[in-house]
């Protein structure tokens, strides 16, 4: 899977949920992105599937704040293809 296509098949699936619209705190640090997701589905409470291969080696440069859980992930996959 192409990257960009790992970031369309996270965020379409995502966005399906009514719970995207509520704020929470993230503090999910740069860095490895299988790490990050995993990050994410603690502080979001919203789990995230994706094959290993397609985030293997793939980096993040973290997000960090007060947002939707939506906004959340799409700046984690920001920067990634």
């Amino acid at each position: 899977m192409r990257r960009n296509g790992l970031k369309s098949l996270i965020l379409a699936s995502a966005f399906g949920f009514p719970a995207m619209a509520l704020a929470s705190s993230f503090d999910i640090p740069p860095g490895d992105m299988d790490h990050a997701l995993r990050s994410y589905t603690e502080q979001s409470g919203l789990q995230v599937f994706v094959r290993d291969d397609a985030v293997r080696g793939v980096s993040t440069k973290g997000v960090k704040g007060d947002l939707s859980p939506g906004e959340a992930l799409s700046r984690l996959l920001s920067g990634t293809g």
